[in-house]
């Protein structure tokens, strides 16, 4: 048997499963008057990638944010 690589999963995923690779995350929120609204784009985009990342295990590049 040979041996496995990093790219290969150690179980095979269903075949509705989505393919391998970086994902975009799609979000939309309401924010305040208080902060300007490109600073809560940031923010919270900064946050998502993060989670995504660090929580979830997932190779995300971009979060898609409509405020």
């Amino acid at each position: 048997m040979p041996a496995k690589t990093d790219s290969e999963p150690a179980v095979r995923p269903p075949a509705s499963a989505l393919p391998p690779g970086p994902l975009t995350i799609e979000a939309a929120f309401t924010a305040s008057f208080v902060r300007p609204l490109p600073e809560n784009t940031e923010e919270l985009g900064s946050a998502l990638l993060g989670a995504a990342a660090e929580q979830l295990g997932l190779a995300t590049v971009t979060a898609d944010l409509r405020g």
